[in-house]
């Protein structure tokens, strides 16, 4: 068991006002002196003026421990849907073994696949969004997802991923490749 996960285990036993506390550090990073009045303030029955009520931290939004039996490769990134501006359907492919870089111009969709990267295999630091085309109306937009060629102990595995839904347990033995895609050069 990892240490966050034994901080998450033991959290589900605080007060709300200090389950949210942690939902946030583990989210964000940050937590001001004010976010912890309001939120003890509204533990105490004071409401808060932004109706917001206390978060707790979900299961789903902390990483298992890596299977270390297991052999996880990801070999490309495909059928990419509602991502930034990333062609619709398209397909990035990634080395299994080596470095694979991915470079280009502003705006040529480096950070759109380093944050599916990010959320897929569910590395830690997950607070940019992944947003949809600013060119196609929000109401209408769907909700990003992808599909992940890998190789599961030398076995070709396709595994589907759709944003805000728990990622398939073969693509967070990946955090590692998701902190090193993450990385700004």
């Amino acid at each position: 068991m990892t240490i966050i996960q034994k901080i998450h285990a033991w959290s589900k036993d605080l007060a709300a006002w200090q389950q949210d506390a942690i939902a946030r550090l583990y989210a964000n990073r940050e937590l001001t002196p004010e976010d912890l009045f309001a939120l003890a303030k509204a533990e105490a029955g004071i409401p808060r003026a932004d109706g917001r009520k206390p978060k707790k931290l979900l299961d789903a939004e902390v990483a298992p421990p890596a299977n270390s039996t297991r052999l996880v490769q990801i070999v490309a990134i495909k059928d990419i849907e509602n991502v930034n501006a990333l062609v619709q359907g398209g397909r990035l492919p990634i080395s299994p073994a080596g470095i694979t870089a991915i470079f280009g111009e502003n705006g040529a969709g480096k950070s759109g696949y380093s944050r599916v990267f990010k959320h897929a295999c569910r590395a830690r630091d997950r607070r940019e969004p992944i947003l949809p085309d600013a060119k196609l109306d929000p109401k209408t937009v769907g909700r990003a997802q992808a599909v992940f060629e890998t190789l599961v102990d030398g076995n070709a595995a396709d595994f589907a991923w759709k944003h805000s839904v728990k990622p398939p347990e073969a693509l967070m033995d990946n955090r590692r490749v998701a902190y090193s895609l993450a990385a700004k050069f």
